[in-house]
């Protein structure tokens, strides 16, 4: 990651990336394949992309059971790793057969510091989905998870909003935000809850800080008004924020409801 030279400013960005390594759910979907395009630029010059296909084909021909065909899912993969390519990231395609297919892609991407999964649904009420797979990998990954959802406006990692909820869970998060940032030449704005405890007034205090080491820039800080879910996701829409960075105990509900990509920082175990 950038650090900061002894002049105090940051270092020129790191080839290296947020994260040494990065696995995407892969379907054949719309959302799949913007999964695939914001994980690819996520990963390093020197990283390889890992795309997980899961396929599950069971039953006789006259009542089928199927998931993902293993031929829908070959396909989904050699058309992933060509777009991939064309953003200048070397990727690998891994086919993986059995059924629950987010139990299959925790398990294949278990040693990978990232998992990105597309999420791109509205239920018929007008709120966000995640579907089921996405909504089961955002429960149940022990390590960090980006869901992917086509930007609203604007470019992926062209705004960044900080999600800041208490000071433990923010650390990790206002660090990937002002890496991300520096390395993407996005903006950061603070989202800060000012009816929580002292400790995360403090929390808010050292995000801007940190954020401010990295990248070089102050970021702006606004304050969450009503729940700390819901006010990220409007804020994130109001800005024209195309990625929320967050962490704890909420976070997964500002995954859920949020209307662009949302990293979700998590350290395994």
């Amino acid at each position: 990651m950038p650090s900061l030279s002894e002049s105090g400013k940051p270092d020129a960005p790191s080839q290296a990336g947020v994260f040494q390594s990065i696995a995407c759910g892969v379907d054949g979907t719309r959302a799949g394949f913007e999964a695939t395009r914001q994980a690819a630029i996520l990963t390093s010059e020197s990283s390889v992309l890992r795309l997980l296909a899961v396929a599950w084909e069971t039953g006789s021909q006259a009542s089928p059971m199927v998931e993902l065909s293993r031929h829908r899912a070959a396909a989904a993969l050699d058309r992933a790793r060509a777009l991939a390519h064309d953003l200048g990231v070397r990727a690998e395609g891994t086919l993986v057969e059995g059924p629950h297919a987010a139990v299959k892609l925790l398990a294949a991407a278990s040693d990978d510091e990232l998992l990105v999964v597309g999420s791109s649904g509205r239920s018929h009420a007008g709120g966000i989905v995640l579907g089921h797979a996405a909504a089961e990998v955002l429960r149940d990954a022990p390590g960090s998870v980006l869901v992917a959802r086509r930007p609203p406006a604007g470019e992926f990692l062209a705004s960044i909003l900080h999600a800041v909820e208490d000071r433990t869970a923010s650390r990790a998060a206002a660090e990937a935000a002002g890496h991300l940032a520096l390395r993407h030449d996005a903006v950061v704005t603070v989202l800060a809850d000012r009816g929580a405890d002292p400790a995360t007034h403090h929390a808010v205090a050292e995000t801007g800080a940190g954020i401010a080491a990295i990248t070089g820039v102050e970021p702006v800080v606004v304050d969450a008004h009503g729940r700390f879910h819901a006010a990220a996701a409007h804020v994130a829409a109001d800005l024209g924020a195309t990625l929320i960075v967050t962490a704890g105990v909420r976070a997964e509900r500002v995954a859920e409801c949020a209307r662009c990509s949302v990293l979700l920082l998590r350290r395994p175990g």
